[in-house]
């Protein structure tokens, strides 16, 4: 069965990214695997963040470029793709970005709220 005829569900980009190198990647595919990264990364980051009080533009703009920094990190080294065959890192890091500051904002103030007030 092809790639296409498969469903896109959680086990088959998990197995995906299980073959690292020897998979071969979808455009619609990877930005879907990169949105929902980002969107983990964002809550995640956002509840660290808020917990451990951090505050301000310094907080938001180590958020952005850290999670920029993982997002690369992944697709160089946990999915093993070449970038230039994807459009670039300009937009590779861009996807998911957007939605992932939104979580990150949500869970961050929520967090924060929680543990400071």
């Amino acid at each position: 069965m092809a790639d296409a005829d498969q469903p896109k569900n959680l086990a088959f980009y998990i197995g995906k990214i299980r073959q690292r190198d020897a998979a071969s990647w979808e455009k619609d595919d990877l930005q879907d695997v990169l949105y929902w990264f980002r969107q983990v990364v964002g809550i995640v980051f956002g509840l660290v963040w808020g917990f451990a009080g951090i505050t301000g533009f310094l907080g938001f703009m180590s958020f952005v470029i850290s999670s920029c920094m993982l997002t690369m990190a992944a697709y160089k080294s946990v999915l093993g793709i070449d970038e230039e065959d994807y459009g670039g890192h300009a937009d590779l890091i861009q996807e998911g970005l957007p939605g992932s500051i939104g979580s990150f904002l949500l869970t961050w103030t929520l967090a924060y709220t929680a543990m400071h007030s």
